[in-house]
This record gives structure tokens, sequence and C-alpha cells, in this order.
């Protein structure tokens, strides 16, 4: 069956240069799909930013009240507004929704939350009159909290460029160690995340002092300077590599590691769909990772992917990990990733607008996008 090209406005309040957190790349990275499907207008509204090419930056007040906001959309007449709020969906992101609908009264309004949220008894009560027709989770228990307050919800995973994130050989490997000085022959554990004392990134010194190993953090430079300094200069005088300026070829990183840590327990600590363990089984990494988010049920345990509830088994994980190499087989934890394209994810949300609003979402590695209902 054949569609007719919808017009699309992605919005968030934040696109700006470098693309090195979570929020920021899921939105840049789904643009591209969508604009081979349909015609897209992508909006970063509040500030005045360096953007990226195609993207326009659009001054707002914090409600998104804005002149030229709403002159932009109207100019645009969008069937669909896509909403992907920097803070997640607070009370103010449906309020910002209800605003987002009146600039474009005939369109479908959806919005995108990668982190969950809670509320108080007034927000509950307000958030299913404000909201969108429907909001895109990342979690089941996100989805179901969301239902039972009357919200209109569905999940929603994040993507992974299977052209950029690829597997290298053993050569490869040890040109990249020399590229960033990590010693060639050492088994080497990585981590790609906020620099945060929330998501547990001093586990890696601990890893590297009680296993034979290399331990390597690359920080987002989305974290303000100065904030938690500590963290950074106790990794570095454990003896962990880290690299806290901005990397173009981040797949570089994982592509030198042997195995990837996904440390956090906070649940606030990460989006919850986390775009750097599908970034490292696209790279053909095993991965030790807590039961976070989206992961504890779009993937099963196996010898190259293992769940660990707190540091002690984690730091086990990674040593039984080390040790068993060889059991290994070449592309196996690659194969997990290729489910999750970026053009699936744009297949899921114009799945969404295309049929009011319901789309039937899975969360299995095998079927990521059911037929839509």
């Amino acid at each position: 069956m054949t569609y007719e090209r919808l017009r699309v406005c992605l919005i968030c309040e934040d696109i700006s240069l470098p693309i090195d957190e979570g929020i920021k790349k899921f939105v840049d990275s789904v643009r591209t799909p969508l604009t081979q499907r349909a015609e897209l207008l992508v909006l970063s509204v509040g500030r005045d930013r360096s953007v990226p090419e195609s993207v326009h930056s659009v001054p707002a007040n914090r409600f998104l009240l804005s002149r030229a906001v709403w002159k932009t959309i109207r100019g645009f007449k969008p069937d669909a507004l896509i909403y992907v709020p920097i803070a997640a969906a607070t009370r103010n992101s449906f309020l910002r929704c209800a605003i987002l609908q009146r600039y474009a009264p005939g369109a479908q309004v959806i919005m995108v939350s990668l982190q969950p949220r809670t509320y108080g008894p007034a927000a509950r009560r307000f958030i299913r009159h404000m909201g969108p027709k429907l909001t895109l989770v990342q979690s089941t228990n996100t989805c179901d909290a969301l239902t039972a307050l009357g919200v209109r919800a569905a999940v929603i995973p994040s993507g992974v460029d299977l052209n950029t994130f690829v597997p290298v050989g053993r050569e490869e490997k040890l040109t990249l160690r020399k590229k960033y000085q990590i010693p060639p022959h050492r088994y080497t554990v990585l981590h790609v995340g906020h620099l945060k004392q929330e998501r547990n990134v001093l586990l890696l010194n601990r890893i590297r002092s009680e296993i034979d190993c290399e331990t390597v953090v690359v920080g987002s430079t989305s974290t303000p300077s100065g904030v938690e300094v500590d963290v950074t200069q106790t990794l570095r005088a454990g003896g962990t590599h880290v690299i806290d300026h901005y990397i173009d070829q981040i797949a570089e990183l994982y592509q030198l590691a042997d195995c990837y840590l996904f440390p956090v327990h906070a649940t606030g600590g990460a989006i919850e769909a986390p775009l750097s363990v599908l970034e490292a089984l696209a790279c053909d990494l095993p991965v030790v990772t807590t039961p976070f988010g989206f992961l504890r049920r779009a993937f099963t345990e196996s010898a190259g992917f293992v769940f660990a509830d707190n540091d002690d088994d984690l730091v086990f994980a990674v040593e039984r990990m080390q040790q068993n190499t060889a059991q290994l087989s070449v592309g196996d934890m690659r194969a997990q990733a290729l489910p999750f394209s970026w053009d699936a994810i744009a297949d899921i949300l114009l799945a969404a607008l295309r049929h009011g609003g319901n789309p039937g979402v899975s969360v299995s590695t095998h079927d990521v996008v059911e037929s839509v209902v």
C-alpha cells in the first residue's frame, strides 16, 4: 500500500551542536530517515544555538510561546507534529503539547519521551486533559504508568546507525588503540555517557583494580562545565582513561574495546533505551548491563549479553566475559542490533501518525515493528 507523504514537523528544545547526548542524538538521527519518508521541518526551539544543517533554530520561551514558532509552524502547514522534549514528559511538556496543538489545530501531535517522570496529584489530573494524541515512551513500565493516568501511550525503542557502528578486525582495533593511547594487548572495557555520579561510572575504577584490564569512559560535552568534576578526577586518579571532549568518530571507541559496560542503576541516569548499548552491539561488542529500562524486555541473556542487578555482579560478569571471550561467535552481538535501525524507528513514528496514534509496537528484537492496529 502506498501513502501520500505526510508533512511532519519534528520539534525539540535543543538540537545544538555537538550532537553527543542521548535526546539530541535521537532527534538528529531519526530526522534523516524521516526526511526520506515525509516532508519534514525540524525545529530547535528556545535559545539561539548552532544547529546541524537543515535544522531551523527558532527563538521561544520555556513554554514555546513564540510568534516566530507559531508563524513557522503555521507556514509549513503540517499534518503532524512530533515533539521530543529535552526534559522528557514533565507536566510542562504536556502543557507545551497543548500549545503546539493550538499552533496547528488540524495536525496530530505526538510526544516522544525518552525518560520516565513522576507526577504529583495536581499534575496527574492535569496531564490526561492536556496531553497529545499519543505519548511514545521507551519502557513498558513507563507506558503502563502513563496509561493508568489516562494518557494514551506506546513503546518506541532507540535506534542505531548500522553503517557507522560496524565491527573491525584485530589489526584495525590495534591501530585505534594506538591512536587513543590505549595499551594494545590489554582487555579493554568501555562506557560512553555523561560523567555523572548517577551513572555509576566510578565502577570502572573498581573493575580496573580488581580485574586485569583497561577501562575507558567517553563523556558527553552536554554535561555543564564544572558539574561533578570530582567524578572525572577520581576516574583518572584510579587509572581509567577519560575522554571528556567531543569525538566526531565515536564509533572508533567502541571498535577498539573488548567489552561494553552499562552500569547505570538510577532511573533517570540515561534514556530508557540507551543508545550506547545499541551502538556497542552494532560494533559486535559483548555487553554487561543492569536490567535498565527497555533493555530487560528487549534482550535475552547469552554468552555475550549479561544482566547484573548490583555492582558486585557487574564486576563478576565483566571478569567472566573476559575469561570466556573464546566462546563468543563473530557477528552474534551485531545481529541483536540489526532490528533497531533508525529506518525502523522512523517507520514506527510514521505508522503511529498514519493510524491515528494507535501503533502496535513490540519490544522484541526479532519484531520491533508489529502490524499497526
